[in-house]
């Protein structure tokens, strides 16, 4: 029977775990910056040679309209993030704060009809929603802060994910 072997690389695999997410957790401006920065200049990149695909055979056939639309796109793309660093990702907090305060106003309309149904609980109903509210309210008003919330609760889950697996990797070592 074959036994389980966890070797250098799984520990090294979790040891890059833990420095990512600490570099999230203590860095979180920097981070969304670097990898903005990162999408930026793939994105140029890309688009770049999206351009470069379309002019080299635009006589060939139509089509390849799509290439220059695609390739337009993403060096657009690639400049804002490269002017604007961390201003892509302040965009998904709004959208995300829209839907939220959306819910979070139904809700508050569901209390007040469960007051007029005399419902004995619509008052926690109430705070619910206004609380998903508020919170809607704060991803659009503030999104650079909550992404900032955000990037620092992914760097503890991917330290919490780092010391799990080194701590699996020794646990199967010495059931080995």
């Amino acid at each position: 029977m074959k036994q389980l072997q966890f070797g250098g690389s799984e520990y090294l695999a979790a040891l890059v775990g833990i420095v990512a997410g600490a570099v999230l957790v203590f860095f979180p401006s920097q981070a969304i910056d670097v990898i903005t920065y990162g999408i930026g200049i793939l994105s140029l990149i890309y688009g770049l040679m999206k351009v470069i695909s379309y002019l080299r055979n635009r006589e060939l056939s139509a089509f390849f309209i799509g290439e220059l639309v695609l390739g337009i796109f993403l060096l657009g793309i690639g400049l804002f993030c490269l002017m604007n660093p961390g201003g892509i990702f302040a965009l998904l907090p709004i959208v995300l704060g829209i839907l939220v305060l959306v819910e979070g106003i139904s809700k508050v309309q569901r209390a007040w009809m469960l007051r007029r149904y005399a419902y004995p609980k619509w008052i926690g109903a109430m705070v619910t929603g206004i609380l998903i509210a508020v919170l809607g309210a704060v991803l659009i008003f503030n999104p650079f802060g909550a992404l900032v919330v955000t990037v620092r609760i992914m760097g503890v889950l991917l330290i919490a994910d780092g010391i799990t697996g080194a701590w699996f990797n020794v646990v199967f070592n010495r059931l080995s």
